[in-house]
């Protein structure tokens, strides 16, 4: 899996998506024209996509058993991505997803390689591997959302593709631990190389095939959420990723809301790189914390059914990896350091209140004039929020407010002098309420406005 997290690169590559999306009316037809049926299939169709539609019956759409996939993507450290399977170690599996569960996930997601499983002819000891994932998840009390055929690209051996997924899924049709399938990570950046209807033609085949062969819920997953099109109809929920401009990130809501308002909506991946010395992009560290609390706060308060961070760890440059092999951004999008201390986006995690500049949606600033405070609330109550002095440690009411059950956006002008203090770490704001709902367990009471 590639990532774009560098501004400047993301915003060229959705441009890009956007372009070769936008040969094809918004409303445009799909697949009206292709035998879902078959093995093959002519790439003629490629230059035919005004005449194609969507089958016109799909199976009832099916429902998360969560209400909320608290998620994290996951790779062993020091055995990520192509490494992972081949040298898969139980011990590394269950140290790092008790590490998970205590940091108050519910969910994680995991990247099934078609080549390494054996493609056509699944090999018995991978699958092996994969059940073993699946169980030590359950004991540890989380669910897997397993994202298939990661990357593939041989999208013109439609059969092969069907016997992987009867082989692979065999017996999982109702494991507990498995939250959802995802077929396929980011296939609309294949739109370049392989055309975009060939692409769409084999994910609609995927759809209807393996919706025969399991009963949990089944998404795709999308690099830039534009690119969702009708093809997504028959899809159980949508997933998409997100790694541009947060200022940007409730714009992208709203639009997904407008376009697909019958769908639940989970963000598969967001993150932030920290690599301080980037030649091109460099990111402070601290802002990875500003970064994802403006994600949470938009995500909490356009109500997704799934929030999963890229990723848990940092990673070490690994020799003849195929994305790690030289320093880069992939190097530093984790949660964890490379010496076992946590960064600032674990931090914004903890957070039981979200707070953000109310203008812009992202990071109080020196120029902010109001702040935003989103949360949930299990039910009614007066929350009060005080001023702690940090050098004294003595603290002052500052405003009580009633709240209602669910779901708070609070605004509220802040003075130069005050907002000074909080940006300053002079003063911190405590949040004092008695059944807050955060969305990750936090014990956190102590909120930090900016660390950048």
């Amino acid at each position: 899996m590639f990532h774009t997290s560098l501004y400047n690169v993301s915003f060229c590559i959705v441009a890009f998506l956007l372009v070769l999306s936008g040969c094809t009316p918004k409303n445009h037809p799909l697949f009206s024209q292709i035998d879902l049926s078959g093995e093959g299939f002519s790439t003629q169709a490629e230059t035919h996509l005004s005449t194609l539609a969507i089958p016109p019956h799909r199976p009832p759409r099916r429902t998360l058993s969560s209400p909320l996939l608290r998620g994290i993507n996951y790779y062993p450290q020091h055995t990520p991505w192509e490494k992972f399977w081949p040298e898969y170690d139980t011990t590394v599996i269950q140290a790092d997803l008790k590490r998970i569960h205590e940091m108050g996930f519910n969910t994680v997601r995991i990247f099934v390689y078609y080549t390494d499983f054996g493609g056509p002819e699944v090999a018995p000891m991978m699958k092996g591997r994969l059940l073993n994932f699946l169980q030590q998840a359950q004991a540890h009390q989380l669910q897997v959302v397993v994202t298939l055929f990661d990357q593939y690209q041989d999208y013109h051996h439609i059969d092969n593709a069907r016997a992987h997924l009867a082989q692979l899924t065999e017996g999982l049709a109702q494991h507990p631990a498995i939250a959802a399938w995802d077929l396929k990570s980011e296939s609309d950046r294949d739109y370049a190389y392989h055309g975009e209807a060939t692409v769409k033609h084999w994910l609609m085949n995927m759809q209807q095939f393996l919706h025969t062969k399991v009963e949990q819920p089944l998404t795709a997953s999308y690099a830039n959420a534009l690119n969702m099109d009708d093809e997504v109809n028959a899809l159980d929920y949508l997933t998409f990723h997100y790694y541009a401009d947060e200022r940007n990130f409730s714009k992208t809501l709203h639009t997904l809301r407008q376009r697909f308002p019958d769908h639940a909506l989970v963000l598969g991946e967001f993150g932030y790189h920290t690599w301080q010395n980037h030649p091109s992009d460099p990111h402070p560290q601290a802002h990875q914390y500003n970064y994802f609390q403006a994600i949470l706060a938009a995500a909490q308060e356009h109500q997704l059914k799934g929030i999963m961070a890229w990723s848990l760890y940092d990673y070490p440059v690994i020799a003849g990896s195929t994305f790690l092999a030289e320093m880069s951004h992939e190097q530093h999008m984790g949660l964890w350091r490379l010496d076992n201390t946590v960064k600032p986006g674990y931090l914004a995690l903890q957070q039981p209140v979200f707070l953000v500049d109310a203008e812009t949606g992202t990071a109080v600033t020196p120029l902010t004039r109001e702040i935003k405070a989103v949360f949930t609330l299990k039910e009614a109550e007066t929350v009060r929020l005080s001023l702690k002095q940090m050098d004294t440690g003595t603290s002052t009411d500052w405003m009580s407010l009633k709240a209602k059950q669910g779901l708070n956006t609070w605004q509220w002008r802040v003075s130069d002098e005050t907002l000074q203090g909080l940006l300053t770490l002079k003063y911190r704001l405590q949040f004092q309420s008695q059944n807050v709902l955060p969305l990750f367990p936090s014990v956190q009471t102590q909120l930090t406005l900016r660390l950048d």
